[in-house]
């Protein structure tokens, strides 16, 4: 079965990071732009002595975050690492400046995160898609079989005309010929009875 390659469109991953110690312990930074993060003045502000009034910034990237240090006084710590140029931030990476620790969390497939590392562009990937998915319904296709046969509608009942006579017996309506044959054995009984009658009288007369 040919399969067609139809193009779907990825939403990127939704970055944060979760304050597991410090002044905002629970606390949950989602990072959809660049942020900083200090004492004061800055997007993210934490009451802690120990950091610098602007200390560190996160920015969103198409694969996590990355976070540059500002010149801070205590530094920044990526684990046990600390920082001195911007520095790429993977899921549960802990990031430490003073008393706080943040830990990242990207919420996104680590399938897509790996293909767009490996330079896929815009976020994009192709699927391959079933020809009977994208197939529209051809206008020549058979229609399909109805559930139930329809009923035939009741024929007309058409009334006929028919021109009755009035009634006649045989013999009045088909004439003389078929009387006369009607009555001849008749006659021709009565004629012989006759006859024999007759002639018995004339044998007992001449006794």
């Amino acid at each position: 079965m040919r399969r067609t390659l139809r193009r779907v469109r990825l939403r990127a991953p939704v970055a944060s990071l979760r304050v597991i110690s410090g002044p905002l312990a629970g606390e949950v930074i989602v990072v959809d732009r660049t942020l900083t993060v200090g004492r004061q003045q800055t997007d993210v502000v934490i009451d802690d002595p120990e950091l610098s009034r602007r200390h560190l910034e996160v920015r969103p990237e198409a694969d996590g975050l990355v976070v540059d240090d500002l010149g801070s006084t205590n530094g920044t710590f990526v684990g046990d690492r600390q920082i001195d140029a911007p520095t790429r931030l993977r899921d549960g990476d802990r990031v430490t400046l003073g008393v706080s620790v943040l830990e990242v969390q990207i919420a996104a497939a680590q399938e897509e995160t790996r293909a767009r590392a490996h330079g896929e562009p815009d976020l994009t990937r192709f699927r391959s898609v079933p020809d009977e998915v994208l197939k529209p319904a051809s206008s020549h296709d058979p229609p399909q079989a109805l559930a139930a046969p329809l009923e035939s509608p009741p024929a007309a009942v058409v009334p006929l005309s028919v021109e009755v006579g009035a009634f006649l017996p045989p013999s009045v309506r088909r004439g003389g010929g078929l009387a006369s044959r009607s009555w001849l054995p008749v006659a021709l009984s009565f004629g012989t009875a006759l006859l024999t009658a007759l002639a018995l009288v004339i044998y007992f007369a001449q006794r």
